[in-house]
């Protein structure tokens, strides 16, 4: 096979080394044939400007005797009778006038003369050239037809015989690949029964895990919120200091919205979980507001005005929370509505949870199957790998 495409390769060679020499011939031989051509047209055009100098310079010496003469006759005329000069004089111009239109139409004819012959000249040597030109193109074009006939019967051969072999080699890759998808076939199920009872096992802790501590702390804030209830209506002086222990206690961050001034009261670990310092453990609800990323203010905003004129005792919402450091919480709030005797809400006691660490477990959740189905999607892509790693080419 490589002798055959290599004796290929040489015979292409010389015929291309043929095949520009035939061009380079012809080429020289149309530029020697231009040189002669214009060499002759250049002689036709200076002889044609030679005689019409000449002719002009006889005509031009005949002018000029012609006027002397006259000039010298009008001085004669002109010294013997004084009383006709005037007349004499304007005769003499008259006359010098009529020859010098004679002598210019004549000059001019013989330069147009000059003209069309040099043009006609011109003519025939263009028509000689071109068909010169032609006759060289058109025997380059036979031969090199002759050339590309030869040349594609020698690239048929070389196909059909590369065709022959490709296709021996394509019945042994076939059969490599074959068995190399057969057994990553097996590696790769061994392999997803293992890592789908990892994942399972994982999913099921962390869906435990995460049960027992809604549960907990649902418990612990619903009994809290229900305390601090009860003693609101009892000691309102000392509800403060119930809900200061219950936000101790609680795995939440407790706060108390008293609606009439705008102050919510934040438990202890509003600190902790949020890093706010605030004096005295309050805020505003303006401040509060600007804590919510403008996207959601107004929405839950409006939620939370709803629910307090809805007659609801209670009140939820989801909701990005801004931190003190700049960073932003996924947040969950709940909360129980103080009505008075007339329904109107007074305060709000709830809760707000920080579960941006439960959002990261379900995305690293997500993000391993999206591993799975990768590495899935790559031993569909093995049998690729396999052709390059044994180095076997494609159709």
């Amino acid at each position: 096979m490589a002798d055959d495409i290599a004796l290929a390769k040489s015979e292409q060679k010389e015929i291309d080394i043929k095949k520009d020499k035939i061009v380079a011939d012809n080429i020289d031989l149309a530029i020697s044939n231009q040189k002669v051509i214009d060499v002759k047209r250049e002689k036709v055009v200076a002889d044609d400007i030679a005689l019409a100098k000449s002719e002009q310079k006889e005509i031009d010496i005949k002018k000029d005797k012609i006027v002397a003469d006259n000039i010298d006759l009008a001085i004669s005329n002109q010294k013997a009778i004084d009383v006709k000069r005037e007349k004499v004089v304007a005769d003499d111009i008259a006359l010098a006038k009529s020859e010098q239109k004679e002598i210019d139409i004549k000059k001019d004819k013989i330069v147009a003369d000059n003209i069309d012959l040099a043009i006609s000249n011109q003519k025939a040597i263009d028509v000689k050239r071109e068909k010169v030109v032609a006759d060289d193109i058109a025997l380059a074009k036979s031969e090199q037809k002759e050339i590309d006939i030869k040349k594609d019967k020698i690239v048929a051969d070389n196909i059909a015989i590369a065709k022959s072999e490709q296709k021996k080699i394509d019945i042994k890759k076939d059969k490599i690949v074959a068995d190399n998808i057969a057994l990553a076939k097996s590696a790769q199920k061994v392999i997803d029964t293992r890592k789908e009872k990892i994942v399972a096992d994982d999913i099921a802790l962390a869906k435990s895990a995460q049960k027992k501590i809604d549960t907990e702390k649902g418990k612990i804030v619903s009994d809290n919120i229900i305390l601090a209830q009860a003693h609101f209506d009892a000691r309102l002086a000392e509800n403060n200091e119930w809900i200061k222990y219950i936000a101790r206690a609680s795995y939440d961050v407790m706060w108390d919205w008293n609606i009439a001034t705008g102050d919510i009261y934040v438990g202890d670990s509003g600190k902790e979980v949020f890093g706010y310092k605030l004096q005295n453990n309050t805020m505003s609800f303006v401040h509060f507001s600007r804590c919510l990323l403008p996207k959601e203010r107004e929405s839950i905003q409006k939620k939370l005005t709803d629910a307090l004129r809805s007659g609801n005792k209670t009140w939820s919402d989801s909701f990005m929370f801004r931190c003190h450091d700049g960073s932003v919480a996924s947040t969950n709030s709940r909360a129980s509505i103080v009505r008075d005797d007339k329904g109107r809400a007074v305060r709000l006691i709830g809760a707000i949870q920080d579960v941006s660490r439960l959002n990261e477990l379900e995305k690293k959740m997500e993000k391993r199957v999206t591993v799975k189905e990768e590495r899935s999607d790559i031993f569909l892509r093995l049998p690729n790998f396999l052709l390059t790693v044994y180095g076997i080419g494609t159709c």
